[in-house]
């Protein structure tokens, strides 16, 4: 018996000390030893104090925006491109461009160099070699008719004008069918398109000259309105020199026939063509080559 009264004595002065704890028994305490007792009572009075703790509050409305605040002082003023000392004057060297004044403009800086040259291009392929004047038939070879000054030379000497009278008979332009378009003495033409042939009717009456004249002492000028690509070019195609022949074959009644075949220079020989010619016919030489062939 008295080894219990102890422990029951000791849980008189322990509920004392902590009354707050309802959980506590004294009959635990006469089980387990009063060591025991005391420190399941004081566990069990911490977590008593936690649970009582109450939750934070909520937070409350936002309160209202503050005024703003003053501006703040303005910064210093920056520095002009041009002005190279920084001083805020235009000094004579800062005018880069010399033109009085001060600004963005002095500001360029210096030229760069020059790129280096891009590599040249392909180069084209050398076009056909050229009809020299003195050649009337285009053959390349010259012919006896073709030295128009007798000197025995085929070159430039051979194809100056004729001298003599400059006084035109008639002038006119003549289209590709043979139609004219304009012109003065051209009594008609008339187009034969299998040779290639102009035949053109000159009205020569009144023409002092012409009365005791052959047909091969009138000079005749032609010039042929057309330069693009030959009749049988291929898919590549090439550029022809259109040549003007002219031959006077008749002076009768006072009207003079040329026949005249515009011949398109191909690499093997010339085939006629029809192009827009304009003709002038001039009065009679006298004494000149009777029934030579022309041209321009």
């Amino acid at each position: 018996m008295k080894l219990r009264s102890a422990p029951v004595a000791g849980c008189g002065l322990l509920l004392m000390v902590l009354a707050m704890d309802s959980q506590f028994d004294c009959k635990d305490l006469a089980a387990s030893g009063l060591f025991s007792a005391v420190f399941s009572a004081a566990n069990n009075a911490t977590a008593a104090a936690g649970s009582a703790q109450s939750a934070p509050p909520a937070p409350g409305a936002q309160g209202e925006r503050g005024a703003p605040g003053l501006q703040g002082e303005p910064g210093p003023m920056g520095i002009s491109c041009w002005d190279l000392n920084a001083n805020g004057v235009g000094d004579p060297d800062e005018d880069a461009n010399g033109d009085g004044d001060f600004n963005s403009l002095d500001c360029q800086g210096v030229a760069g160099a020059d790129g280096a040259d891009g590599a040249a291009g392909p180069q084209g392929d050398q076009g056909p070699q050229g009809l020299a004047c003195w050649d009337l038939n285009a053959n390349g070879v010259g012919d006896l008719s073709e030295d128009a000054n007798g000197d025995g030379s085929f070159d430039t000497l051979d194809c100056q004008g004729p001298s003599g009278s400059d006084q035109i008979v008639a002038q006119g332009v003549i289209m590709a069918d043979g139609t004219i378009e304009s012109g003065d003495r051209i009594l008609s033409v008339a187009h034969d398109p299998n040779s290639g042939s102009y035949l053109v009717h000159v009205d020569v009456a009144g023409v002092e000259s012409a009365a005791n004249a052959t047909p091969g002492e009138f000079p005749v000028l032609l010039t042929v309105r057309l330069f693009g690509p030959g009749p049988q070019a291929g898919e590549g195609g090439f550029f022809f020199l259109p040549i003007p022949f002219y031959e006077p074959v008749e002076l009768a009644n006072d009207v003079l026939t040329v026949t005249v075949i515009i011949a398109a220079q191909e690499f093997e020989s010339p085939s006629p063509f029809d192009a827009p010619f304009s003709i002038a016919v001039l009065e009679p030489l006298g004494g000149g080559r009777n029934g030579d062939t022309g041209g321009n």
